[in-house]
């Protein structure tokens, strides 16, 4: 993990400081770390909104540059979307019994119906 040290003015400071409190995130240092957070997944998930916010600041160009150098490093598999697999842990309770079940998010991530041609049918 890398450390960061930023340097804002005072009135930018407080103006971070009431957003924080507002979103419930408490701390400015708290929100800068789930913007740079929603960041990254703009840079990997090519599908989500942040992906847009992004392009919007910095030109397309940019984080496609940005998305090419990362994936350059990294051996990670990509789903159809060209988004990361992720490993999900969903929490599952049976019979007053709770565990955490490691789920295959390609066959999570895969619609619950499929098209027949005379309608939609759940998926096997």
């Amino acid at each position: 993990m890398k450390n960061l040290t930023v340097s804002i003015r005072d009135d930018t400071y407080r103006r971070l400081e009431h957003l924080a409190s507002a979103t419930k995130v408490n701390t400015v240092g708290s929100l800068l770390s789930r913007l740079l957070d929603h960041t990254d997944q703009g840079i990997y998930r090519r599908q989500s909104w942040e992906r847009g916010w992004l392009a919007f600041m910095f030109g397309g160009e940019a984080v496609d540059q940005a998305e090419a150098v990362m994936w350059e490093k990294s051996d990670q598999p990509r789903d159809a979307n060209g988004d990361l697999f992720q490993k999900l842990t969903v929490p599952l309770a049976i019979d007053g019994l709770s565990e955490s079940v490691p789920t295959d998010p390609p066959l999570a991530s895969r619609p619950m119906l499929k098209d027949t041609g005379r309608g939609f049918q759940p998926r096997a």
